[in-house]
């Protein structure tokens, strides 16, 4: 709750509603929570973990888009208010402990408390935000300049995720980026 406080004032009153809204849900490491091709219909807030949104390659292993951490909002939200197939899937990559909402209960939620709706979008807004210049900053480097820069803006990715989602994420091949930590642990 106190993570949404930082854009909007929730009085104490509500508190307690807005989080019994909310379902807590454990899933052990390789859940998958969504698959490329559903339609979501669930917005989940990650309280403890890591998620990877992954990309469908035909004939070959799903890509790794971008891992969400604690204290984020996650959920295909072009495909709630669009009515269509999310293109990517959601897995988790550790244990994780979620806070999940249906769509249809958070429009109950908004309607309630209509400040909700706008602490809501402004908290996912700065998390897109974050994810597209996490993303832009890895254009252009070398393999080793990629995982340096992982190193230091994603270091809890660098710890949990497997070698083969950390290469997919960073576009190197699994063998360049177990040389390339081989050399940096030298």
């Amino acid at each position: 709750m106190h993570h949404l406080q930082r854009f909007t004032t929730i009085p104490k009153a509500d508190q307690l509603l807005i989080r019994q809204a909310f379902t807590p849900i454990m899933y052990k490491a390789g859940h998958i929570l969504s698959k490329a091709g559903e339609k979501a219909t669930v917005l989940y807030f990650i309280n403890k973990g890591l998620l990877e949104i992954t990309l469908p390659r035909a004939g070959q292993r799903d890509a790794i888009y971008y891992f969400m951490r604690e204290h984020q909002f996650m959920g295909f939200l072009y495909s709630y208010y669009d009515d269509v197939p999310a293109l990517q899937g959601l897995k988790a990559i550790v244990d994780t402990e979620l806070l999940s909402i249906a769509i249809a209960d958070l429009h109950t939620l908004y309607i309630s408390f209509p400040y909700l709706k706008d602490a809501i979008n402004k908290m996912t807004h700065v998390t897109m935000a974050d994810m597209i210049n996490c993303k832009n900053a890895y254009l252009g480097l070398t393999a080793i300049q990629k995982y340096q820069l992982l190193l230091e803006l994603q270091p809890e990715v660098a710890m949990a995720a497997a070698l083969g989602d950390i290469a997919s994420y960073l576009d190197i091949t699994p063998q360049s980026l177990s040389r390339i930590r081989r050399q940096l642990s030298r």
